[in-house]
Parts: structure tokens; C-alpha cells; sequence
């Protein structure tokens, strides 16, 4: 099975709307960022389980993951809200299935 940061960064690849040049940031870059709304992210708890960050140049997206549940099979259900510093956002929920690696979007809401 993947890692939790490889499953979140493949829901970043397949559906996050982002150029593929977009760069994701560690946590100090993120911490040290001069958007306050990227630093309020961080930190446990605060918003959600995990957040990623990426940045292209003045552009940045956020993605904000929780995992709503686990089957007894191990496949899990993501939901995931997102937020560009476009003004865009858009909120979808994913199922992971990890014994065989595919990820279906179960709902979404822009």
C-alpha cells in the first residue's frame, strides 16, 4: 500500500486543476510564507488532517484532506477541499481503494 502522502499527492496529480509545473511546498516553505491563509493551515488539527501546498511563481493552491472512514477492507474515503489563490475552490470526496490502487471521485461540489 502507498504511503498516506503518496495517495494524497496522487489526488493532487489526477484531480487537483493545478499546472504540472506547480511545485509543492515543504512545511518550513509553507510556514515561512508571506499568505497568512497558507501559515493558518498548518499545524495539527487546525483545519484538517493534512494539507498540501504547491506554488507556481505568485500562484499558490491548497488542499486540505480529511479520511472520513476505513471499510474492513481497507479502503478508504477521502474528503478533500481545495482553494486557489485565484479565488477558486471546490470540494469532492475520493475512495481509495488499496488493494488494488484505484481512486474513483465519489462526489464533488464546486
Amino acid at each position: 500500500m502507498k504511503s498516506i502522502d503518496q495517495r494524497l499527492e496522487r489526488i493532487v496529480a489526477q484531480f487537483g486543476e493545478l499546472p504540472c509545473t506547480a511545485r509543492k511546498l515543504e512545511d518550513y516553505e509553507a510556514r515561512d510564507h508571506r499568505n497568512p491563509w497558507i501559515q493558518r493551515l498548518l499545524g495539527e488539527g487546525i483545519v484538517c488532517h493534512y494539507v498540501l501546498v504547491y506554488q507556481l511563481e505568485e500562484k499558490w493552491w491548497t488542499f486540505c484532506f480529511d479520511r472520513r472512514d476505513r471499510s474492513d477492507a481497507g479502503d478508504e474515503t477521502w474528503r478533500v477541499e481545495a482553494y486557489s489563490s485565484d479565488g477558486l475552490s471546490w470540494r469532492k470526496a475520493f475512495l481509495y481503494e488499496t488493494t488494488s490502487d484505484r481512486l474513483a471521485v465519489i462526489n464533488a461540489e464546486h
